[in-house]
């Protein structure tokens, strides 16, 4: 997956208006600490000012609460 793709897609899944940190702890199936999601807000803040992806880790955790259609470019 791309930096463009990943952050595309988390665009436009998150509502408009609302901060990922806010979306990400107001989840409904909600598996980590208000703390952790805080913390993955701000680095894939960083990443994005950056422009380039988060670390498996973060990845993973985000990977959690949006839908990342894998696309093959056979």
């Amino acid at each position: 997956m791309d930096y463009e793709t990943f952050f595309a897609t988390i665009k436009n899944q998150k509502p408009k208006g609302m901060s990922l940190a806010k979306y990400l702890i107001t989840h409904p199936s909600r598996t980590h600490s208000r703390s952790t999601l805080e913390a993955v807000a701000k680095n894939l803040k960083q990443c994005q000012n950056q422009k380039r992806l988060p670390s498996g880790v973060v990845m993973n955790c985000v990977k959690e609460y949006f839908d990342f259609v894998e696309v093959d470019n056979d």
